[in-house]
């Protein structure tokens, strides 16, 4: 990525600042053409997928399907993501299902196939805000890993909050 988030200084008065900046520079974050290419191919590409062996033998779509899912260390495990989604969520004994990190859950249920749901416009961008919102992480993370931390406690806690676990979870 080109676009290196503005941190001046750690603490509390540089998450102050990145709390007034954050709408700003993701929104600069989001527009810079690195960014745009990649999302705008995914728009444009995506729809034409039909099943996880041509998603996985994409590597710019593979990038932000499992960039969505802040998975993008897994891009060169080609196999095993193509057997999650594969596998998909329904089964018991799915891959997915087996996994302690209930992102590959969610990777596998988003992108299962048949999925008629790709060629809705706010599918694809579902995915691309999800996208922007874990790359912009990372790349705060590039400059303050804690502050990429809390970025994404932040982004979490709304759905940790409406989950229907215990309150002891």
């Amino acid at each position: 990525m080109t676009f290196n988030p503005v941190i001046p200084t750690g603490g509390l008065a540089g998450w102050n600042f990145l709390s007034r900046t954050v709408d700003t520079q993701k929104e600069v974050f989001s527009n810079s053409s690195v960014v745009q290419r990649d999302l705008d191919y995914f728009k444009e590409e995506f729809p034409k997928v039909n099943s996880a062996d041509e998603l996985v033998n994409d590597r710019r779509l593979l990038g932000v399907a499992v960039g969505s899912f802040g998975l993008q260390d897994d891009i060169d495990n080609r196999y095993f993501i193509k057997r999650v989604i594969e596998d998909g969520t329904s089964d018991p004994s799915a891959l997915s299902n087996l996994l302690s990190d209930k992102r590959y859950e969610e990777l596998a249920s988003t992108f299962s196939f048949p999925n008629s749901s790709r060629f809705d416009p706010s599918f694809t961008s579902r995915v691309a805000d999800a996208y922007v919102d874990q790359a912009f992480e990372l790349a705060v993370g590039e400059q303050n890993e804690d502050f990429r931390l809390a970025l994404n406690l932040q982004r979490s806690l709304g759905d940790l909050a409406s989950s229907s676990i215990s309150n002891d979870a």
